[in-house]
């Protein structure tokens, strides 16, 4: 969310959570990842 919603950068948010910048990385491709795969699973079913 602070990436993505907020404009942040990777940076940015990784001091605000105290946190390697790698993890926060990960952590936003994880997400991208799993909405993809809702939108995915939406679109099967709206079809």
């Amino acid at each position: 969310m602070l990436v993505a919603a907020q404009g942040m950068t990777y940076e940015t948010a990784a001091a605000l959570l105290t946190c390697q910048v790698g993890t926060v990385k990960s952590g936003v491709s994880r997400a991208r990842a799993a909405l993809m795969e809702m939108l995915a699973q939406v679109a099967r079913v709206a079809t």
